[in-house]
């Protein structure tokens, strides 16, 4: 819960908080800021602006706010401030985080938009310096309710986004895995289409190239057999030519 404080002294201060009770935040916050033109390190007029920054959801100028309040508290030992200061500076880093998160974004498609991963990375990174800042008041103060309070709020909310955070990495792996595969398929599906059309192409020439064979080896069979034919004739001829010179002459036969 965020309060208000002012001093009474400070005429500006006062009329800041007239302002801010009838939640007129613009009009509250422009008399402060021109305070702070003066005193740019007062912790109470930080402290308060942070306070409107809050109420106006500006969450990122409240943690500023806030901050230069902490500091300006704590060189000045001013123990309630910085603790009020501290945790309204939780609070901010943990509303920032709920609040730069999708709508719906426990809910995980397709029943909602899960959110960016480096949104949930920021309110990750939120919530847990919120969770530091709580710490900071427990250590000033170790009984305080509220801070221990929105602390175990902030670690629930932390789990929460670890948690989905850790489901989605294990669905991507999963979906990694399961695309590889088909990308595997895929590429051996590939390379047997690439290697049946190589075949289909390398048969013909094996086809040409074996009737090429063929064909010559039955020209040679061919020529064989010719050349066989060639040697029995040349050799029926030879035996016939031997056996006329072999065959003896009628000596009675006479020319005529």
């Amino acid at each position: 819960m965020t309060i208000f404080m002012f001093t009474f002294l400070l005429f500006p201060a006062y009329n800041a908080h007239k302002a801010f009770e009838k939640k007129e935040y613009e009009k509250a916050k422009d008399i402060l800021q021109t305070v702070q033109v003066e005193k740019p390190n007062d912790p109470l007029l930080n402290y308060n602006l942070g306070v409107i920054d809050y109420k106006k959801k500006n969450f990122d100028a409240a943690k500023q706010n806030f901050s230069r309040a902490a500091t300006s508290a704590f060189s000045s030992n001013d123990k309630e401030l910085l603790e009020k200061a501290y945790f309204n500076l939780g609070n901010s880093f943990y509303q920032n985080a709920r609040k730069i998160l999708v709508e719906d974004w426990e809910k995980s498609p397709p029943d909602g938009p899960a959110p960016d991963e480096a949104v949930r990375n920021q309110a990750i990174s939120e919530t847990k310096s919120a969770i530091k800042k709580y710490d900071k008041i427990l250590e000033i103060k170790q009984n305080q309710k509220q801070a221990q309070t929105n602390k175990k709020a902030s670690e629930a909310f932390l789990q929460k986004l670890i948690k989905q955070q850790q489901e989605e990495k294990k669905k991507e792996n999963k979906k990694d895995k399961k695309d590889k595969k088909e990308e595997n398929k895929q590429d051996k599906q590939e390379k047997k289409e690439q290697h049946n059309k190589a075949k289909e192409k390398e048969e013909p020439k094996q086809k040409t190239k074996q009737s090429k064979n063929i064909e010559e080896r039955q020209l040679q069979a061919l020529l064989d057999r010719l050349q066989e034919s060639e040697e029995k004739l040349q050799k029926k001829l030879m035996k016939l030519k031997i056996d006329k010179e072999q065959k003896p002459q009628n000596s009675y036969q006479k020319p005529w």
